[in-house]
């Protein structure tokens, strides 16, 4: 009876401290569809809707010029992006 009393117990603190645990937040992670554009060395995306990403720090990307890609990134400020 003891272990039972025990076991519940236990698994009561368990149960209390794992709903207390606070929610970690993803930082905001986009993916979309966007064509490459290549002004001289520096590489940047152009969205469908006409907005252009400048991944900072720079691409070491070597796409083409007007290749479609899915690009993964976080927004940071303005137009920049993290890929």
């Amino acid at each position: 009876m003891r272990k039972r009393f025990l076991f519940c117990i236990s698994l009561l603190l368990l149960t209390a401290v794992a709903c207390e645990k606070e929610t970690e937040r993803m930082e905001d992670y986009v993916a979309d569809f966007a064509t490459v554009v290549r002004e001289n060395d520096a590489v940047k995306f152009l969205l469908d809707n006409n907005r252009l990403l400048t991944p900072s720090p720079p691409s070491d990307y070597t796409g083409k010029d007007g290749q479609r890609v899915v690009i993964s990134y976080t927004p940071l400020q303005g137009d920049s992006v993290k890929i």
